[in-house]
């Protein structure tokens, strides 16, 4: 061969190698980024599956929570509390519905540090929103029946001691797990912490006879460690030692990278549905649109994650959840 065959063939080899690795590199980067995209989609939906857990079993409701049985509705809050930028009674923008009882929800300790939302110009571009639009981090006060023995059932109170009266204030509970409930000492007592009988953090609906939780959840979105923000499910408990991290809420992270939480009244939104593609479709048979119920919530979960080329992905999961229990629609502000 002649050098400058030598040289010609070098060259291809050369060129051909630089193609190999450049495919292969781009390769890696793709791969790497649809493994983003699909761990985001996996937490979001994951996410947003646990809080539509609570928010099934959840109602519109006022309550007593101060601990003590009492008759007078003054100290009632109203649930679901729903407020942004981390304090409670603010309205998600300009004239929107403000929430009632924002003093006490503060004082029980629900204002917090909001996470800042930092793909908010890439979520106005895409929801095609003007400067005034409001883009807040939304956070949720629920009350929730109460399952002191953890059986996956709301406890009720609808019988007396042996099963022989009627209801007298205390639930039937089944903390020993032999499938039958009782006011037995081995159902109401549990050895495990914030399980069991506790009659100062339950309240009893006197109609229905369910059994309401005077610990509130809430839904949270705060920054942690490193920065990374955090969709936290707290419960307020004050059998909590005052010394724990979160006293009075045990918190429990649903999911990392978590960018936006928001959340809106759906009454005050135009969410629309063909009867076609309701359940049993329009009870007249016309053509009219159907306006979805009143007592529901739009929760929506935006994803953001950083790839290794520094690449922002984002994910966007939402649903309408209707709220079961209590009345049919949210109270108005005074």
């Amino acid at each position: 061969m002649t050098l400058i065959e030598i040289m010609i063939a070098v060259t291809i080899v050369s060129t051909l190698t630089a193609w190999v690795v450049g495919a292969t590199r781009d390769m890696g980067r793709i791969t790497e980024a649809n493994a983003l995209d699909v761990r985001l989609a996996r937490e979001g939906r994951r996410a947003l599956a646990r809080l539509l857990e609570d928010l099934e079993r959840a109602g519109i409701r006022r309550l007593d929570m101060q601990g003590v049985q009492d008759a007078d509705p003054a100290d009632d809050l109203h649930f679901p509390h729903v407020y942004y930028d981390g304090l409670p009674g603010t309205s998600r923008g300009p004239g929107g519905r403000v929430g009632l009882d924002a003093a006490e929800f503060s004082e029980r300790g629900h204002a917090h540090a909001p996470a800042p939302i930092l793909g908010a110009e890439a979520y106005a571009a895409t929801l095609g929103l003007e400067s005034g639009d409001p883009l807040v981090q939304a956070s949720l006060v629920l009350a929730l029946p109460a399952d002191q023995d953890e059986d996956g059932r709301p406890d009720m109170d609808v019988l007396g001691p042996g099963g022989l009266a009627g209801p007298d204030g205390i639930p039937e509970l089944d903390c020993n797990g032999d499938g039958r409930l009782s006011q037995d000492t081995s159902d109401l007592v549990h050895p495990a912490p914030f399980k069991g009988l506790d009659e100062q953090r339950v309240t009893i609906d006197p109609v229905t006879r369910l059994v309401w939780s005077r610990n509130e959840v809430s839904w949270i979105v705060r920054e942690g460690a490193g920065g990374q923000r955090e969709l936290v499910r707290r419960i307020r408990d004050l059998r909590l030692p005052t010394s724990a991290p979160d006293y009075p809420f045990r918190v429990e992270v649903i999911a990392r990278d978590i960018d936006w939480f928001d959340v809106k009244y759906a009454e005050d939104l135009q969410y629309w549905d063909r009867p076609e593609e309701l359940e049993g479709g329009a009870l007249d048979g016309s053509s009219a649109d159907a306006l979805v119920p009143a007592n529901a919530l739009v929760v929506t979960l935006w994803m953001r994650g950083i790839d290794r080329q520094g690449h922002p992905h984002h994910f966007r999961t939402e649903a309408i959840a209707r709220l079961p229990l209590g009345e049919q629609r949210f109270p108005e502000a005074p």
